[in-house]
């Protein structure tokens, strides 16, 4: 929930699994308007989808797909009313699971002309059997390649922002390596 008022010097960002879009696009609208977000990072996301998004909220829309073939196209996205300097998208450790990505964009501050960089991924679901979750070492592999492509990224140690759907909560290990090196915003918020 955000405060009633965002002070003049804040980028709100707002992060979204909008399952394809199964539920409507009016509700998905109707939220993301009111969060008042300047950046949108969206998972499971459709090209009808994404373009309904971006029209609707006067966006730029940048996709990310991890699955294109002649029945779906698919994956994460995000959409900014800023600037955008560059985009790039990295395919994540995936096994025989579905493709996951890391798609990222540098963007450029109102506030202070800077940039940074935002981050986009959707990591592998849990698989829970008798003896735990199947999928951990896959999501494990997929969280220190995000670290390893954000590195390549920071040519001038730009702060970066890192969103999404990971799939685990805050007892994993998975969130254990990212915030090594990236401090958890909502759980500081929540705290």
């Amino acid at each position: 929930t955000l405060p009633q008022e965002v002070p003049d010097d804040s980028i709100v960002i707002t992060t979204y699994n909008v399952k394809s879009g199964q539920y409507g696009v009016g509700g998905i609208v109707q939220q993301l308007q009111a969060s008042g977000s300047s950046v949108i990072f969206l998972q499971e996301v459709t090209p009808t989808v994404l373009d309904a998004l971006a029209s609707e909220l006067d966006m730029q829309a940048i996709p990310g797909w991890t699955i294109e073939n002649s029945k779906l196209t698919y994956g994460d996205a995000i959409l900014t009313s800023l600037s955008v300097e560059s985009t790039d998208f990295f395919r994540l450790p995936s096994g025989n699971l579905e493709q996951r990505g890391l798609l990222t964009a540098t963007l450029e501050s109102p506030v202070d002309g800077k940039q940074f960089i935002v981050a986009d991924t959707h990591l592998t679901n849990e698989e829970m059997l008798l003896n735990g979750d199947k999928n951990a070492a896959v999501r494990q592999d997929q969280a220190e390649a995000i670290l390893g492509d954000l590195k390549k990224l920071q040519e001038k140690d730009e702060p970066v922002i890192l969103a999404g759907d990971f799939n685990v909560g805050t007892d994993s290990q998975v969130y254990d390596t990212l915030t090594k090196k990236y401090k958890d915003m909502v759980a500081k918020q929540l705290g």
